[in-house]
């Protein structure tokens, strides 16, 4: 094999290699004239702004609670993963009969074809450093055979997951509120009937030193020398050697015990228990509307593309050339090696 032999099998081969390069262009020319178009709508969105997020985080005065629960790096990552969802993917096509957009009679084989696999949605994350903080730049991608449904379908995709990002946080946030509602309310009624006990703790404590008074003929308060008053009545007082209650007279405990006995209710004189009704009827008038929330920021939304995607007409045209000229090669090589058999 030497290079005349090369030119020689070339020139006598001229006419087949020529067949084939140009048969492969006009297969490559006919594929790129009939390949469907397709037209990839893009939305563009960005974290959301603290203001929006601000209704999540109650006031720490108003709930007992110092730490905000929900700020944008918490939000926004929930977002993210709410538009990878297969379940909010499939939430939208079904509720909105997307289907009946695609030319398949099946309805799961039309959402695993023509939404979620081969249409499908793109999801590309940058990070810059703005303000020495890091910001996540979404961009959300949908292609389609028009462009009017390929921005459509992505626009009202993008809306229904943020609607929903947002009220599965609302709900987050009043259920922790009726569930704190529901702790406030176990403590009032712990509250008044550790209250109804006391209360009759006291009475047998005073019908005791009652007992004694009377046998001691003790009707007035007993005082010590230096005229101060030995005996404390309060509930969490503690009665030791040096304070007896039969000291405070028969008189006294007598008034005491009707008063404890005729008492209706134990709420004015239980402590604690007015600030928790107080923390109560505060969380009460607390609703977390989802409307006021949004968990990220659209930049953009999407508009029809005036540009194809797909098929990169030019590109297919190169490559069938490309292809030809391989194609040119290998049957050069086959002719060489008949050739230098013969």
């Amino acid at each position: 094999m030497n290079i005349n032999n090369i030119y020689t099998i070339i020139r006598d081969e001229i006419k087949p290699i020529s067949f084939i390069v140009v048969a492969n262009i006009i297969i490559a020319i006919l594929y790129a004239l009939n390949a469907a178009e397709v037209y990839t709508a893009r939305a563009y969105i960005l974290p959301p702004e603290n203001k929006y997020i601000q209704a999540l985080n109650l006031s720490a005065s108003e709930v007992g609670n110092t730490k905000q629960d929900y700020t944008v790096r918490e939000v926004y990552p929930l977002v993210i993963n709410n538009l990878q969802s297969r379940k909010y993917q499939r939430k939208f096509f079904f509720d909105n009969n997307i289907n009946e957009l695609f030319l398949n009679d099946d309805i799961e084989d039309s959402f695993e074809k023509n939404f979620h696999d081969q249409i499908g949605l793109k999801l590309q994350s940058k990070v810059s450093q703005v303000r020495n903080r890091s910001q996540d730049f979404l961009t959300v991608s949908f292609k389609s055979d028009e462009p009017e449904k390929a921005a459509s379908i992505i626009n009202g995709y993008i809306d229904m997951v943020l609607l929903d990002t947002a009220g599965e946080l609302a709900r987050s946030v009043n259920t922790t509120i009726s569930k704190r509602i529901k702790s406030y309310e176990a403590s009032i009624e712990a509250k008044k009937n550790l209250a109804k006990k006391i209360k009759l703790d006291n009475i047998a404590q005073l019908k005791e030193a009652l007992t004694i008074a009377s046998e001691l003929n003790i009707s007035e308060i007993q005082t010590i020398s230096d005229n101060t008053t030995v005996v404390n009545m309060e509930d969490d007082s503690t009665i030791d050697n040096k304070n007896k209650l039969y000291l405070y007279g028969t008189k006294a405990l007598r008034a005491e015990i009707i008063s404890l006995e005729s008492r209706l209710s134990e709420d004015p004189f239980t402590s604690g228990l007015r600030t928790l009704e107080q923390k109560i009827e505060t969380l009460k008038n607390i609703k977390i509307d989802q409307n006021d929330i949004r968990p990220a920021t659209i930049d953009q939304e999407a508009i029809p593309p005036s540009m194809r995607s797909e098929p990169k007409r030019k590109l297919i045209v190169m490559l069938g050339i490309a292809f030809g000229i391989l194609l040119s090669f290998i049957y050069l090589i086959i002719k060489l090696f008949i050739f230098r058999k013969v």
